[in-house]
């Protein structure tokens, strides 16, 4: 492996009260209404379209990955090996403030590229598509 893509990753600790509205996000027994609040309050920047995620949430892979986090512990996977690393980030995303932004790449340090997108926040992939596939496309060739 030559290189790892980390795309809308949290900061080392963010506040607890975004996994709530994670889960909320996902809950299908809850209003419309009320999940597009906590879509675009957690997952989408101001002005991006959070219906895309209104559908496709799956109850009991969601609790997977919610046990999954617990079990393992922060520090078994945190550095990503040993190989170059392409932090994206989103400018506005609340897992990851922008004043966190070189939060991996202080601990360690050059191996670890930033680039951050703008006009996007957790749900980065399906906000600003283009600009995470430029992003990456002239990360790998400079490998």
């Amino acid at each position: 492996m030559r290189g790892v893509v980390i795309a809308a990753a949290a900061a080392k600790s963010y506040p607890p009260e975004l996994s709530t509205a994670v889960t909320k996000s996902g809950d299908m027994s809850l209003p419309k209404d009320e999940r597009l609040k906590y879509l675009r309050g957690t997952f989408f920047a101001a002005g991006n379209d959070p219906t895309v995620w209104l559908e496709g949430w799956h109850a009991d892979a969601s609790e997977s990955q919610r046990l999954a986090g617990l079990a393992t512990r922060q520090q078994d996977w945190w550095a990503a090996g040993t190989v170059p690393l392409l932090d994206l980030q989103a400018d506005t995303d609340p897992f990851h403030p922008i004043e966190r932004m070189n939060e991996l790449k202080d601990e360690l340090g050059d191996r670890v590229t930033v680039v951050v997108i703008a006009h996007a926040s957790h749900a980065l992939l399906p906000e600003q598509p283009k600009a995470v596939v430029d992003a990456i496309v002239a990360w790998v060739r400079g490998l």
